[in-house]
């Protein structure tokens, strides 16, 4: 009898999905943060060892910068360095006349580009001296002519041999993405601590932002050259140096081309912020504007910084693609053809110097030509911000009250070991090992750095931002790639949101939404009823209603007066006040800005001294300033309707029993 082996079936195994590990992880953190919530939590202390460390090293350097040897014969000859390119620069372009500058940047669109690229950016030059910024538009381009040449000139090298050596690359990326990602204000302090205020700081600051963009794409350039063409020249007993030079180095011509384009860009980018240093500039007259609360002047110069970034980006693109090209169909390229594009090129930038100069036109674009639209914006802004309240208001509180907080309020009331615990395992399972152990000592990096509460409140606003921007964003890109109509309106309205610096639409957005300081983001559990009384002044203090409180005799224990005209009404009376309509009674308006505007006052005069106690100059109230119906900051009865029924609503409430005819 022959035997039948019987095959025993094992325990079916369970294919947990992803979805399925991720509904598993989140609900065993849920329990574990009732448990827990509250416990073992990292408050914020400014006064943490590590800080008293830092800030000693700060007081170290300012004390021995004049005599230690490695800021007099190392730091010293840099900064000297780049002042001395600073000035080459600008004394060149303070001997060249509009009209000849006009003309070579024309030139080069017409020799590198197309004849329309040329007649773009003669157009974009033009408007831009026609809005009156011609000479800051200068100084900025000497700010970047410097930056983006250090930037290519450490940035190519170090690209080509990242691009011939992976060990090189493994060791420089991590660095590349450290300069990347570190916010530029984080290093601003720093090194004006260095190498003091000025363009050489600014310059440096630039050159630390814009220099990744050169490394990354030149190295990708190197390496984008096929494999057989390298081994077909090697085989032929090229040597490396012959092979970089004549294969690797022209085939990734274009790429090299696309690395100048960006490295522009990102410097572009960046003069904003090192206005705050003392970089002269667009930038500067950005942020002189926004301490103003201009923002028709914000825009108007951020319009000049998106003409520039045009000009810049055609010419730079335009000739990467034109090289490419060329490289690609070199049998098909005329080369009289292209001579006589340099010719003209040449004749076109000669005839503008030698005009400007028979017009006697100077550096200077001339006065006497003006274009302005900052008072449009200003009155579109003010009207924005009065009537589009109720909405802006609706918005801001279901954010905060509907993600924000709720969120924040996890994050930071959870244990910290828990948030690295869930934040690693997210990252196992979506992306694997190496990915959870790069996320949980990252974390565990910011609890050494002590600011474990600030990175919380910092990555709840940046999920709430990508959720809302991935939701916005998805939906419009949809809508562009199905429509021909809604692609060719949101493209200009991209190009300039991505160009016009941030600065430029933060004071519109605070103005809308509130002040900054008005949610308390370090402490989203605080009562609800003080949160809700707080925005409610906020908002009457930015309708212009909340003017001030009524004047209180010493002798009255009621509170504020019942009756008489508000303070701002007084000013005239006797004791210095200034009389109603002689221009003096209007009080500064209270407007949602005033702390962002005091905030960043605050920080441009820390890292640039030369700003050290301005006064910034605040906006005026509405001409119509009602009183604060006794004290509750609510407008009294009929303060909304301007017809008869209000003013007398009005009158009888400040004069009971009285008529509007005494």
């Amino acid at each position: 009898m022959t035997a039948v082996p019987i095959a025993l079936r094992g325990r079916p195994e369970i294919a947990l999905t992803r979805g399925v590990q991720l509904a598993i992880l989140l609900v065993g953190a849920a329990i574990l943060y009732v448990a827990l919530q509250g416990r073992w939590t990292l408050e914020h202390n400014d006064d943490a060892p590590l800080f008293q460390t830092l800030n000693g090293v700060r007081d170290w350097v300012d004390a021995n910068r004049t005599v230690n040897p490695v800021f007099i014969y190392v730091l010293g000859p840099i900064r000297d360095g780049i002042g001395w390119l600073d000035d080459a620069l600008t004394f060149v372009f303070a001997h060249l006349n509009w009209v000849g500058l006009t003309a070579i940047v024309a030139a080069l669109g017409l020799a590198f580009v197309t004849w329309r690229t040329a007649l773009l950016v003669a157009g974009s030059l033009l408007a831009i001296g026609l809005l009156g910024l011609w000479t800051e538009t200068v100084q900025t381009v000497v700010l970047i002519g410097n930056a983006v040449a250090l930037s290519l000139l450490l940035g190519i090298p170090l690209g080509i041999l990242a691009g011939r050596s992976d060990r090189f690359l493994r060791a420089i990326t991590p660095v590349l993405d450290f300069m990347q990602i570190m916010p530029t204000f984080a290093y601003l302090a720093p090194l004006t601590l260095i190498f003091l205020i000025g363009p050489p700081a600014a310059v440096i600051a630039t050159l630390i932002y814009a220099m990744p963009p050169a490394i990354r794409i030149t190295a990708l350039g190197i390496r984008g050259v096929p494999p057989t063409t390298v081994e077909a020249a090697t085989s032929l007993g090229a040597t490396d140096g012959q092979v970089l030079s004549k294969v690797q180095l022209p085939m990734a011509r274009g790429t090299i081309g696309l690395a100048v384009n960006q490295t522009i860009m990102m410097a572009l980018s960046i003069i904003v912020v090192a206005a705050l240093i003392n970089a002269p500039g667009l930038g500067e007259s950005i942020i002189v504007a926004i301490e103003k609360l201009k923002v028709g002047a914000a825009v108007q110069a951020g319009a000049a910084i998106v003409l520039l970034a045009t000009v810049l980006d055609r010419i730079t693109a335009g000739a990467s693609k034109r090289t490419e090209s060329r490289r690609l169909n070199s049998a098909a390229t005329d080369p009289n053809r292209r001579r006589r594009i340099l010719l003209a090129s040449l004749g076109l930038a000669v005839a503008g110097v030698v005009v400007g100069v028979a017009i006697g036109a100077t550096a200077a674009f001339p006065s006497t030509y003006r274009v302005s639209f900052t008072q449009p914006i200003d009155d579109i802004t003010r009207w924005i911000e009065i009537n589009f309240n109720p909405l802006s208001d609706a918005l801001k509180n279901i954010v905060s009250a509907g993600l924000l907080d709720p969120l924040q309020t996890v994050l930071t009331t959870a244990p910290w070991w828990l948030v690295v615990g869930v934040a690693a395992g997210i990252a196992w399972i979506v992306s694997g090992r190496r990915a959870a152990i790069t996320v949980a000592v990252a974390l565990v990096l910011i609890v050494l750095l002590q600011v474990w509460q600030h990175a919380m409140e910092t990555l709840t606003m940046v999920i709430v931002a990508v959720a809302l921007t991935m939701l916005v964003g998805i939906a419009m890109g949809t809508w562009a790639a199905r429509s021909r109509l809604v692609s060719a309106i949101l493209r200009p309205i991209n190009d300039a949101a991505q160009t016009l610096p941030s600065f430029v639409y933060l004071v519109p957005a605070v103005a809308l939404f509130g002040d900054p300081g008005g949610r308390d983001l370090r402490g989203a559990g605080g009562h609800p009823a003080r949160r809700g009384r707080r925005s409610r002044r906020v908002a009457h203090r930015r309708r212009g209603r909340h003017v001030g409180r009524r004047e209180q005799p010493p002798d009255d224990p009621q509170g504020p007066a019942a009756d008489g005209p508000p303070v701002a009404a007084r000013r005239g009376e006797p004791g210095g006040r200034a009389r109603p309509g002689d221009g003096r009674d209007r009080r500064p308006r209270r407007c949602a800005g005033t702390r962002f505007r005091r905030r960043l006052g605050l920080l441009t005069a820390q890292l640039l001294r030369a700003r050290d106690g301005r006064r910034h100059r605040h906006r005026p109230a509405r001409r119509h300033a009602r009183p604060d119906h006794a004290g509750s900051g609510r407008a009294p009865p009929g303060a909304r309707d301007r017809g008869p029924a209000g003013r007398r609503a009005q009158h009888e409430q400040a004069h009971p029993g009285g008529s509007m005819r005494s």
